[in-house]
């Protein structure tokens, strides 16, 4: 369970994010990866261009993004596509190989912008090797963007990977791309704009918001695609002041609060993380369920030479201002 989408501000610039939804942590932390980091002991191998800055958690000191950018502006979030992914079980001959875990280091290691990407994206084989027995890799498709605004969806179901422009700047869970795009199409007739009455009847509005009646307001990934559609278009078309407060309070209206969705194993899947990606400043954004404060870590603030990757604490206590 999980939402992204991008947004452009007032200012002609970029963000990018999402909202992590999950029943358990997985240790994560935001992690900056300098371009001279390496790491060869395969599977695990990296060996960056560019310096990345997202959120990750790190396995025997090798991290693992579940969204990220790099220092040129192109990001990245991964999010969970149950009975739709599937990967390769092997390397296919004249094929972009990566394995599946180290897509998002690899995507932003070694390219600048998604026109830069597309053709070895055309190509690619995502593989399903796994960094260990006890570490299976979780079904995921992709959100890719830079800071020209261009959008798009990178999905590998039976073994076919597809590239989708995403007009949209949305995605959430299953079913695939296709499906949500045309599954929007029955929202149409919704607008922002109050409807005061049924012309030529006695019926009147009770309160704001009419133009929105019927908007879906559960969590599961179709509404979820639906609302953070709308939100966003709306947003960018009405509003004077567009910037990360807009960005986080769209994400809000698809934010899980812990005890609204119990997984069929009984367990509380919320929302543990928002995070937002200037992708013309370099700024990472993000706020936690416990704590509604928003902390930032700039990437170009960083030693972008650097050897060794630098880990920024993952803040989720919450906290109070006294007036």
């Amino acid at each position: 369970m999980c939402t992204a989408i991008t947004l452009k501000t007032s200012q002609d610039t970029y963000l990018f994010g999402r909202t992590l939804d999950l029943e358990y942590s997985f240790n994560q932390e935001i992690i900056f990866v300098p371009r001279n980091f390496r790491f060869n002991k395969p599977p695990l191998v990296a060996e960056p261009k560019y310096a990345i800055l997202g959120m990750a958690t790190k396995f025997n000191g090798f991290p693992l993004f579940a969204d990220a950018f790099n220092e040129e502006g192109l990001g990245v979030a991964g999010l969970n596509f149950p009975k739709y992914a599937v990967y390769s079980k092997k390397n296919l001959p004249n094929k972009n190989n990566v394995d599946i875990f180290n897509f998002p280091l690899w995507l932003l290691s070694n390219f600048k912008t998604i026109q830069e990407a597309r053709t070895s994206l055309t190509n690619i084989n995502l593989v399903d090797t796994q960094l260990d027995e006890s570490f299976p890799n979780s079904p995921l498709h992709f959100i890719i963007t830079d800071k020209t605004g261009e959008t798009i969806v990178l999905e590998q179901t039976k073994g076919n990977s597809r590239i989708f422009d995403n007009p949209y700047g949305v995605l959430t869970n299953s079913p695939d791309f296709l499906w949500q795009r045309i599954n929007l199409s029955q929202y149409v007739n919704l607008i922002p704009k109050q409807i005061l009455n049924l012309q030529g009847t006695a019926i009147n509005a009770l309160s704001n918001g009419t133009g929105l009646l019927g908007l879906p307001g559960d969590f599961t990934a179709p509404s979820r695609f639906v609302r953070a559609a709308l939100f966003r278009e709306f947003a960018q078309k009405n509003s004077v002041d567009i910037n990360e407060a807009t960005f986080f309070q769209i994400l809000a209206n698809v934010s899980i609060p812990k005890g609204a969705l119990i997984t069929s194993q009984g367990d509380i899947d919320y929302t543990q993380y928002t995070s937002c990606m200037d992708l013309n400043r370099g700024i990472y954004y993000y706020k936690t369920y416990n704590s509604q404060a928003v902390y930032q870590v700039n990437l170009h603030a960083q030693n972008k030479n650097e050897t060794r990757i630098v880990s920024f604490p993952y803040n989720n206590e919450f906290i109070t201002i006294k007036l």
